[in-house]
């Protein structure tokens, strides 16, 4: 082989090492660019995940917390003995207190005739006794501060401390009405004899702030009641 032809075959394995300097920088810096491109992009879904998940969230606790309140605002007035008169005792636009007779675990009777009475006796906790001084006989409903926090609370006894039923809530707004008429009695209601079906509107909102906007996310149910023993 000549000389001429070692040399050219130099040349070429020379010029085909590898990638120059600048060719390597290049391609690091579009390799930087598609790697935070990315990562911004998982960072944005991530932030939109814990929005839907917080949603989600207060739409669950705000639906149970107006199911348990319906439910329990149908029985008011509940009073099978009719010994006393029982039902909506306090009609406030943010608080409500009704009465309803249905156990008997706390009279010290024995009610059913078995031989036992009150706690002992687990049938008494179902047997109304014609007054409402039992647990769950007088109940309220209100917001109350917990650490800072709006929560609406449950109490189940008079001037009983509430318990949470909801946490996150920004306000709760009871209306309430005498007739088919669709105009509201003033609140609060003097004479609560008069009432004949509640409305209730639930604001709650998401436990933390949206990170794009710094705001949180809210949503308000409503829904009304006509309790049946006050037709």
């Amino acid at each position: 082989m000549s000389r001429k032809h070692l040399e050219e075959k130099r040349k070429c394995k020379a010029g085909s090492g590898g990638f120059t300097l600048v060719e390597t920088l290049v391609a690091l810096c579009l390799g930087v660019l598609v790697v935070a491109g990315l990562a911004s992009f998982f960072r944005a879904q991530g932030g939109a995940l814990k929005i839907q998940e917080g949603i989600v969230e207060i739409r669950q606790n705000l639906r149970a917390a107006m199911a348990a309140m319906t439910g329990e605002l149908r029985m008011a007035g509940f009073n099978p003995l009719r010994r006393m008169p029982l039902g909506i005792s306090a009609a406030g636009g943010d608080a409500i207190t009704f009465r309803l007779d249905r156990r008997s675990d706390r009279d010290g009777i024995d009610n059913d005739g078995n031989g036992l009475r009150d706690n002992s006796d687990p049938g008494e906790k179902h047997i109304p006794n014609g007054t409402s001084e039992d647990p769950n006989e007088c109940i309220t409903y209100r917001l109350y501060k917990r650490g800072g926090e709006t929560v609406l609370g449950r109490s189940s006894t008079r001037n009983g401390f509430p318990q949470p039923l909801a946490e996150c809530v920004e306000s709760i707004r009871f209306s309430y009405y005498g007739d088919t008429s669709g105009i509201p009695l003033a609140v609060p209601v003097a004479d609560p004899g008069k009432i004949r079906s509640i409305g209730i509107v639930l604001t709650g909102r998401t436990a933390k702030p949206d990170p794009v906007t710094g705001e949180h996310r809210t949503f308000t149910l409503a829904s009304r009641v006509s309790p049946w023993n006050l037709q």
